[in-house]
């Protein structure tokens, strides 16, 4: 006899997360790496970016990211678990939209605090709805 009082539930329960997933728009993860470079993406307020560039920060080379009011960013490097001394890594730029906008840019560059050039650049262009 419970079945009769729990398949009206669910009959009614899932419509109505799929409706409002469709309404409100569902998060989406973005997982961006350097072969994304120039790439263009049409992002939502509830969207999340991860951008994971190359890095070997015992060089002197970092990844700074070029001002932007556009994402609240966080940044972490990580190594590999088994890397030795002086290995390389990847920085983790985490992204989260913070305002509309109808054309953006976000810029990377690859490069040594005390050096006035760019070893490489990164960038991604965007809409933000």
């Amino acid at each position: 006899m419970a079945h009769w009082y729990i398949w009206p539930v669910k009959v009614v329960f899932i419509p109505l997360v799929f409706i409002s997933c469709l309404k409100m728009h569902c998060m989406q993860e973005y997982q961006l790496s350097e072969a994304d470079n120039g790439k263009k993406l049409q992002l939502h307020m509830h969207d999340h970016v991860v951008i994971k560039l190359p890095a070997s920060p015992g060089t002197g080379y970092n990844w700074e990211v070029q001002p932007n009011n556009h994402f609240s960013v966080s940044h972490q490097y990580k190594t590999q678990a088994d890397a030795g001394v002086g290995a390389g890594g990847m920085d983790v730029f985490e992204l989260d939209p913070q305002t509309q906008v109808q054309n953006g840019a976000l810029k990377f560059l690859y490069k040594r605090a005390w050096e006035s050039g760019a070893g490489k650049e990164f960038s991604i262009s965007y809409q933000i709805q």
